[in-house]
């Protein structure tokens, strides 16, 4: 079924790179991204929380979402340069100095 959207859930230090497709402002904080992923053709539904960016500006990029341990920032998008072959990940958590 390609054109089904899966609910993903990150856990902390996991990381989406996709292209987003669709994104809809539920409140003032929290946007749900729809994530496609390229080789699998697959699009995953991620709702993001304590966000405060222009969900137009996401539509039709290629973004990374990574999710932290942090209350306060829970999640970083960044915007990538070149196009996007798709990955699922998990980092290792940040060592304190």
């Amino acid at each position: 079924m390609k054109n089904q959207v899966e609910e993903l859930c990150l856990r902390p230090w996991q990381e989406i790179v996709g292209t987003c497709v669709d994104a809809i402002q539920d409140t003032a904080t929290t946007i749900t991204l729809v994530i496609e992923i390229v080789p699998k053709a697959q699009k995953l539904k991620l709702s993001l929380h304590n966000l405060t960016v222009r969900v137009k500006d996401l539509v039709g990029q290629p973004i990374a979402i990574i999710r932290t341990d942090d209350n306060k920032h829970p999640f970083l998008i960044r915007r990538l340069n070149s196009p996007v072959t798709s990955v699922l990940r998990a980092h290792q958590q940040p060592k304190d100095h």
